[in-house]
């Protein structure tokens, strides 16, 4: 239970006190009414002593009485009727608030219980006051004498004219009163109650002489201890009452004395007939059942939440205006400190002279008189045994009654005596034989009754006994089972539970409360499983706390009590909130909104009712329709009557917003065309993968060291500010340039949601000159949140805010908006947040609807203008231990803009750009340049990771260069000389030049996309310059730029990434650069595969070199391009330094097809050039097998040839080179084996040009061009256009054992050393001979050359007779080796070869009989001095021998 003023002790001593009875004449009433006061409210806040008395038991032992108190009532005050005492109840409960409800500012009180942290009202006045209003209406009942009267005071004024016939007067009404009605009102407690007579002096009014006469006389006729003398008013009331500040020690017992004013005064009915006085109370109950409107409790809405019983009142306070000012009027005005005094001794001795000494004769008589009944008890019990009956009993059915003067009711009396003055073990040895004798009689309300105060007395003796609880809950049981007693079983669990609680038994005494819950008692049922709820709290189990909580708001509820409702579930929300426990969650707090706007708390029920829809809601869709149909409602309501006071928007809960989603778009966005051959740069969507920034970083970084631009920390430009972002510094917004916000809304409901007028709420500074604001005052801070502000006016001028007119948003639909704003001055502007109006339909439209009739059906919809707050949150810092240990975010900027000056706008778009490309096919694409801001623009460039597939040029009189263009009449029909000398530092002028660049343009390609530095460091290969003919792009203006697009070398997707960077012509701006973006797919479909395999020529061509050429289509029809592709090789261009290409299995002009799943070979041979080679300019060497040779000298041809020989790309993942700017190429370093490379490079690059004619299943044509590179570094080597599958090495077993590594001199390449001699034989291939004459013996002589194709001296070992155990793959005939032949001669010899230098060796080669022989048997190995390993020749070329016999 919560905890109370009183203790279990005290509680059940005020239930259970003597009540005194109250008989006063009219005149002393009229003294009293001077202090506005009654004589039994002038003596209430006396009847409680505060000192220590004593009393005598019957075997004169005697007995302390602490704290004793008694209860004074007017002789005339009636019993409440039913009807009357559920008000009081009621009024006593709605009148006690805990003080957090009944004012804003009154304290919390926070408990912890585990997890949870509950705020709750520890104490409980309400059920406190509940309980002393029970014990104070409660009606008497036949079964006990606690409520009956023990003595009667009879007070008489001084002032009247004969006050001695006065008492008599009293006293025989009285007496009248108890002997002739003794059943009837009011009910004594004896047949001889104490009298004890007062006379009330008035001290300025009276004579002081007469009351000292006439008290004289009482004395003597009544004694002296049963009179007393009482003067009062010791002075004049004051004209000004209100003025004089003194104790009211009367208000508290006048409001609960106080009974509204529709019922008439008991006092005034005193003479009354008993059926006059019961008609008069029943008109007054008749009264009170009107509904009062100036309740606090009054349902003043017209929405009715809960159905109430017909026992619970909508109206409990009806007599609030008579007790409010009788609360106000002071009391006591008369009455000094001395005339208090005189009012606690009169109590005093009338307690210690007068009631103690009466109760002490009262307990001995009724104990002698209870002793006599003992001693006959055995012939009572023989008498019921043999049937006698008992002379003073009734019984009907179960129900037996006593007269007042049965042995049972005297035990009973003696009792109740013994208990109210302290005697609990006299009290509990009289219960415990009356409860028996009740029992044995079947008396079961006596019995029920004497079980409970037995028990009541085991407890206030203080021993530990269990029969107390055993009593206690049988007389409970039998109160409401057996006897059906409501009043005294609520009574007996009021007093158990208390004793429960002193004994730390809460779970007893919750059990014991619930037991006692009923449907005919709210308002009881409400308290008593309130109580039950907070014993629960003190065992640690806030579950069932907060489960009798919602229960017990119920109840409060079906009793009109509706801010003890209200309190309850707020106090079972404490637990259920953030546990998971949705559904109990949204139940509550939609009750809570109900009941706070019944209240009229709009305010809390907006709250609550918000709560509900701040959750992914389990509730079913018409749950969901009407838990936001009533915040709607509400909130309207509430913004109706209680706008807020600084005009801003209130927060919404729908839809929900994720503040980590949010992206910023700071720059503007490439313009759309609708053309379909014309596409727009794709720029920066919100859609782009953050991952990718860092490759577009590299990009901006290597053009702003192009640029010349020095910076010592590089700030990359972020266009879109996401939560992967760097948001550390503000973004920068351009004057009329849109900026766009995207917010993720979700809405978590099963109900559909309009948002109407939806915008971004933003506050803007606007920047001041330093001169103008010279005291440095803050700049204004504008907004257009604030509607009916002045500043709204001038919000418009400086941010405009486009607006979203309509936005519907399905059941669990998540959907992207973006906002947009445009600034229109510089300054700073923060985004606040987003506003709009929120509405939902009220009916489901049809589904046969037109789109025409839609907006017809939005007129059923109820928006409510609101906003909600956008909160980003920065990036947790793990930089430091105290970082990682606590939680510390960093900045988040994003929504903090700085607004700059105007700026370029550089819009990119592309003519005729592809989706779809062959390998190797080159695509014509205009870029279209234009400048749609108000500064002009220049020093464009492009960066790209892929720029060897891209290229411009520059427009020459209108006509750009195009030696493709036209497949027919390349470069406009004329022949070009095959043998064109291409100087690879011309083929890029410098746009950087310097003082001592002597180099000139010797072709007609004109690249100035790269410069000179490009060429000598491979990574600038990712930078174009765009070519303009003018220096820049002024506003509004247009440039065209051609640009190709070559296919790549393998099939599949290819993506073309190109970052555009631009200045602007005025320095003076804070933005220095920007940058648009642009990615495309290309979809690249497979066509012509290009192989070549270089082999030395023959013998008596040393210089040249056989290149074998296989030209494959790989063209296949796919599901989504049916084409059929057929090509032809236009020509073959061969590009070195010192070898030109020629014909060998072709002639010019000759027509070179390859269709489908077809290949062809071509045999063309390359010689060395007749003149010095020269290595700074390369050969271009046509093989033409079209009309017109094409000049590959020129660009585009030249442009992606030399792109291809790129193989060093930048890689985006590494920072830029430091030696970017330099311009000198590093040293070369020297190979100590450099010479034997001439043997096997060739180094030359063959580009294949072809025309391809793709048709398509409907039978239209395209023709498309392009080309293909072969790279030939050395010879037999195979080497292919498309990139060849990579054989996987094996790789070798894993050692855990270190070994040591051997450190000698450099040796050469092995492969390299194999191919350095070249061996060629002269000799008669066909020889005849007769094997039968003199000379059977054939000598056919040979001459063996040895070439040296290297720069270095080779040593050569030579051995001719060595024979090969395994045939190879170049032997020509069958013959075994049995057939062998001899070498004689120079069969042996090692010696050294020059460099370049050919050595000649005699031999002769003797054969014994005619045959086919193989003359590749010699052994011929090469090293050089450095070497103690020689390596066999692997280029020996196949030699064979025909010996024929001339004798057939």
């Amino acid at each position: 239970m919560a905890q109370c003023k009183q203790g279990a002790h005290e509680f059940i001593q005020s239930a259970f006190c003597p009540v005194v009875a109250v008989l006063a004449s009219q005149d002393a009433e009229n003294i009293c009414k001077k202090n506005n006061l009654s004589f039994v409210e002038m003596i209430q806040p006396f009847c409680r002593l505060t000192s220590e008395a004593h009393i005598r038991d019957p075997s004169n032992t005697p007995h302390g009485l602490h704290n004793f108190k008694i209860i004074v009532k007017n002789i005339h005050q009636q019993p409440h009727q039913p009807t009357l005492a559920k008000k009081l109840l009621n009024e006593s409960v709605s009148s006690c608030l805990p003080v957090s409800l009944a004012s804003d500012n009154g304290p919390a009180n926070i408990v912890s219980i585990g997890d949870y942290d509950l705020q709750l009202s520890v104490s409980t006045p309400w059920f406190e006051a509940y309980r002393e209003c029970f014990f104070r209406v409660s009606y008497i009942s036949d079964h006990e004498f606690l409520k009956n009267y023990t003595a009667c005071m009879f007070i008489v004024s001084s002032s009247h004219p004969d006050p001695m016939a006065q008492f008599k007067v009293l006293s025989h009404h009285q007496q009248q009163q108890q002997h002739q009605q003794p059943g009837k009102h009011p009910r004594w407690f004896c047949p001889n109650v104490l009298k004890y007579y007062v006379l009330l002096h008035d001290v300025i009014d009276g004579e002081d002489q007469k009351a000292d006469s006439v008290y004289q006389s009482m004395k003597t006729t009544y004694g002296s201890f049963i009179c007393h003398l009482l003067s009062i008013n010791s002075r004049q009331a004051p004209p000004m009452s209100h003025d004089i500040m003194q104790a009211d020690p009367w208000s508290q017992f006048i409001n609960k004395t106080t009974l509204p004013n529709a019922v008439t005064s008991e006092v005034q009915m005193n003479g009354l007939p008993e059926k006059q006085r019961l008609s008069s109370v029943e008109h007054a109950v008749e009264a009170l059942e009107e509904p009062i409107l100036d309740h606090p409790l009054a349902n003043h809405t017209a929405v009715n939440l809960e159905n109430t019983d017909s026992g619970s009142m909508d109206s409990l306070n009806s007599g609030k205006d008579s007790r409010s000012s009788s609360v106000s009027t002071p009391h006591g005005l008369c009455l000094t400190t001395s005339d208090q005094d005189k009012l606690r001794i009169l109590m005093h001795e009338f307690i210690v002279r007068g009631l103690l000494p009466w109760a002490e004769r009262q307990i001995k008589t009724l104990n002698e008189l209870v002793s006599s009944k003992k001693t006959r008890g055995l012939f009572s019990g023989a008498k019921r045994w043999f049937g006698g009956s008992k002379p003073a009993e009734n019984v009907t059915g179960a129900t037996v009654v006593y007269t007042q003067e049965a042995p049972e009711m005297q035990l009973r009396r003696l009792g109740d005596l013994s208990f109210m003055f302290q005697m609990y073990e006299l009290a509990y040895q009289t219960f415990h034989t009356a409860k028996r004798d009740f029992n044995n009689d079947h008396a079961w309300l006596h019995c029920a009754g004497a079980l409970e105060m037995a028990g009541v007395s085991i407890f206030m003796q203080g021993i530990q006994n269990t029969r107390q609880f055993e009593y206690m809950e049988s007389a409970i049981g039998t109160y409401l089972n057996t006897c059906k007693n409501g009043q005294f079983a609520t009574r007996a669990s009021l007093l158990y539970t208390e004793i429960l609680k002193s004994k730390q038994m809460f779970t007893d005494a919750a059990v014991a409360l619930i037991k006692m819950t009923s449907e005919d008692a709210d308002l009881r049922s409400a308290l008593l499983l309130e109580q039950a709820a907070h014993c629960f709290l003190n065992v640690k189990q806030p579950r069932k706390y907060a489960f009798n909580m919602i229960l017990t708001g119920h109840r409060f509820n079906k009793a009109s009590q509706k801010q003890h409702a209200l309190r309850s579930y707020q106090c079972a929300l404490n637990v259920y909130k953030g546990k998971n426990w949705i559904l109990a969650e949204d139940h509550i707090n939609f009750t809570v909104g109900r009941q706070s706007m019944s209240l009229r708390q709009m305010e809390n029920a907006t709250f609550a009712l918000r709560q509900i829809l701040s959750h992914d809601s389990k509730q079913s869709h018409d749950q969901q329709v009407i838990f936001l149909k009533e915040y709607l409602f509400v909130l309207k309501q509430f913004l109706a009557h209680s706008p807020p006071s600084d005009n801003t928007l209130c927060q919404l809960p729908l839809p929900l917003v994720d503040g980590n989603q949010i992206k910023v778009m700071a720059s503007y966005r490439q313009k759309q065309h609708v053309t379909s051959n014309i596409i727009a740069a794709t720029g920066v969507s919100f859609d782009c993968n953050d991952e990718d920034n860092t490759k577009w970083y590299r990009l901006e970084e290597l053009c702003l060291r192009v640029a010349g631009v020095s910076s010592s920390v590089f700030e990359p430009t972020i266009q879109c500010y996401t939560n992967q972002t760097d948001n550390s510094g503000n973004p920068n917004a351009v004057i009329s340039e849109p900026m766009t916000v995207e917010l993720s809304l979700e809405n978590p409901l099963k109900v559909n949601l309009v948002l109407n007028d939806v915008s971004l709420l933003w506050q803007f500074s606007p920047e001041i000159d330093s001169e103008v604001n010279q005291e440095q005052q803050p700049p204004p801070v504008f907004t257009n949140e604030q509607a009916k502000s002045i500043k709204s006016t001038i919000a418009d001028e400086l941010v405009t805010a486009i607006t979203i007119k309509e936005l519907t948003l399905e059941a669990k639909e998540q959907k992207k908006v973006q906002l947009t704003l445009i600034p229109q001055k510089t300054g700073e502007l923060h985004i606040i947040g987003v506003g709009y109006q929120l509405g939902m339909l009220t009916s489901t439209p049809q589904n046969n609807l037109t789109n025409s009739e839609m907006p017809n059906n939005r007129q059923n919809l109820m928006f409510v203008r609101g906003k909600q707050l956008l909160e980003v949150q920065g990036p947790r810092l793990n930089a430091s231990k105290a970082d990682k240990a606590s939680k510390v975010y960093g900045p988040d900027r994003r929504l903090d803009l700085l607004v700059v000056p105007p700026m370029p706008q550089l819009q990119v778009s592309f003519e005729h750009f592809p989706k779809v490309l062959s390998c190797g096919q080159i695509q014509r694409v205009n870029l279209v340049l234009s400048n749609s801001g108000p500064v002009d623009l220049c020093n464009i460039m492009v960066s790209s990771p892929t720029s060897q597939y891209i290229m411009f040029t520059e427009q020459i009189n209108g006509n750009d260069l195009d030696p493709i263009s036209d497949i027919n009449q390349c470069c406009g029909g004329s022949s070009v000389d095959p043998n064109k000398i291409f100087d690879p530092n011309n083929f890029y002028p410098s746009i950087l030049p310097t003082a001592d660049d002597s180099l000139t343009i010797k072709c007609t390609c004109n690249v100035s996309h790269l410069t000179q530095q490009q060429k000598q460091n491979p990574n600038h290969s990712c930078i174009n310059k765009v070519p303009i003919r003018c220096q820049s792009i002024k506003p509004h203006q247009t440039v065209l730029v051609p640009m190709y697009v070559i296919g790549a070398n393998q099939s599949g997707t290819q993506i073309l990434d190109m970052l555009f960077y631009y200045e602007p012509m005025d320095e003076t701006l804070k933005i220095r650069h920007r940058i648009v973006r642009h990615s495309a797919a290309l979809t690249i479909l497979s066509s012509l595969c290009v192989k070549a395999w270089p082999s030395r020529g023959t013998a008596d061509e040393s210089n040249s070199a056989t290149i074998s050429l296989e030209i494959e289509n790989l063209s296949q029809v796919q599901v989504q391009y049916p084409n059929q592709c057929l090509f032809n090789i236009l020509q073959v261009s061969g590009v070195s330094n010192q070898w030109c290409l020629h014909h060998l299995s072709t002639k010019p002009n000759t027509d070179v097809r390859v269709i489908k799943n077809e290949s062809m070979q071509i045999v063309l041979k390359a010689c060395k050039c007749e003149k010095e080679a020269d290595k700074e300019k390369e050969y271009f060497s046509n093989v033409v097998f079209d009309q017109h040779a094409i000049d590959s000298a020129v660009s585009p041809c030249a442009d992606f040839y030399s792109k291809s020989k790129d193989t060093e790309i930048f890689k985006l993942e590494d920072p830029p080179p430091d030696n970017l700017y330099q311009v000198e190429p590093p040293a070369p370093t020297v190979e100590p084996f450099e010479g034997l490379d001439k043997a096997v490079k060739l180094g030359m690059t063959l580009i294949v040009l072809w025309k391809g004619l793709i048709t398509s299943t409907d039978g239209h044509s395209d023709v498309i061009v392009g080309q293909h590179h072969v790279n030939i570094d050395g010879l037999d080597t195979l080497v292919a256009s498309n990139p060849l599958t990579k054989v996987v090495k094996e790789q070798p077993a894993i050692t855990f054992i270190k070994q040591d590594e051997f450190i000698g001199d450099p040796m050469p390449d092995v492969t390299l050393l194999a191919q350095v001699l070249k061996v060629n034989m002269e000799y008669q291939q066909i020889v005849y001979h007769d094997f039968t004459g003199p000379k059977r013996l054939c000598q056919v002589p040979l001459k063996v050359s040895l070439q040296n194709t290297s720069n270095m001296d080779v040593m050569v070992i030579i051995e001719a007779n060595t024979r090969k155990t395994n045939s190879t793959a170049n032997e020509l005939t069958a013959t075994k080796s049995k057939d062998l032949f001899t070498f004689s001669g120079q069969v042996g010899r090692r010696f050294n070869v020059p460099a370049n230098n050919t050595i000649d060796l005699d031999l002769k080669a003797s054969f014994w009989r005619p045959g086919v022989y193989h003359l590749n048997c010699m052994k011929i190995v090469a090293g050089s001095e450095n070497t103690a390993d020689f390596v066999p020749q692997k280029h020996v070329p196949s030699h064979s021998i025909t010996i024929l016999s001339t004798n057939g």
